[in-house]
């Protein structure tokens, strides 16, 4: 019943965006940037990106399962490259550590202020604002067991 209520509130802000902007056009607000370990500094692969806040636990040892649009979240690759974008520009980008649980969540804040427009506008498309925030360096979950 919770996911379908949050699936409802998301659907429902997207909804409200969407219809709030100018139909004629519409902007990219794109980060991208590399995520690597704190200590090891290796890249780290299947971190989920995104400009969506999730709930973070549903018991005290399960992470509940971070569900979103796919189009608004973005997945760090084997060199931990990753690319997320969205319609309207986000102050903070979220990473999750969904698949294996061994980072802790991550919240930075992002400024578009100063990002030049790029790409090639076409029809309704004016361009892209691309944020690149270099590398985000995650920490290990305490695996310490009291």
């Amino acid at each position: 019943m919770k996911y379908i209520i949050n699936l409802f509130i998301v659907a429902a802000v997207v909804t409200i965006c969407l219809t709030a902007c100018d139909k004629d056009s519409y902007f990219n607000y794109v980060v991208e940037g590399r995520v690597i370990d704190k200590i090891t500094r290796e890249p780290v692969s299947d971190i989920m990106v995104s400009f969506l806040r999730y709930d973070d636990l549903v018991s005290q040892k399960k992470k509940a399962q971070k569900l979103s649009p796919p189009e608004y979240d973005g997945w760090s690759d084997e060199n931990g490259k990753f690319c997320t974008h969205l319609t309207v520009p986000g102050s903070l980008i979220y990473f999750y550590s969904y698949k294996s649980g061994l980072y802790k969540d991550t919240t930075i804040s992002v400024n578009f202020s100063n990002v030049p427009l790029s790409g090639t506008p076409h029809k309704n498309y004016k361009g892209d604002y691309v944020l690149n925030i270099g590398d985000i360096e995650l920490e290990k979950q305490d695996t310490h067991i009291n």
